[in-house]
């Protein structure tokens, strides 16, 4: 199970350094990055089962360890209908420091497949 972890702020590196030798390899700081004691403080852990993480939660240095929420973001089929078939591209342009915008259809070649979402960029010169 993946739990996330923090540790109090008074604990210090050497009681840090214990318990996340305890934990199994592949202990991480949830931001690496992060200068701010308070975030830098935030761990991601695997454990093996839930008497590990009660052991975990009693630890001085630790100020909670809990399991991390499983997500799954599925959004329902209504929001992203099928994508007709390519058959020309809109583009709006701008003639004159006014916005007073024509539309033009040109059409475009496909060369191969193009994923949903995959996003082209046209210059166009004139």
């Amino acid at each position: 199970m993946k739990i996330r972890l923090k540790f109090r702020e008074q604990s210090s590196e050497d009681e840090r350094r214990i318990v996340l030798d305890t934990l199994a390899p592949g202990a991480e700081r949830l931001f690496p990055e992060e200068e701010d004691p308070e975030l830098a403080s935030l761990y991601v852990a695997e454990l093996a089962d839930t008497q590990s993480l009660d052991a975990l939660k009693r630890a001085k240095a630790v100020e909670f360890a809990e399991p991390e929420a499983e997500r799954r973001l599925q959004l329902p089929g209504e929001l992203f209908p099928p994508l007709p078939a390519p058959s020309g591209l809109g583009l709006r342009v701008f003639d004159g420091p006014r916005p007073s915008p024509v539309i033009k259809r040109l059409r475009v070649r496909q060369h191969g497949p193009v994923e949903r979402g995959a996003l082209g960029i046209l210059v166009l010169q004139g």
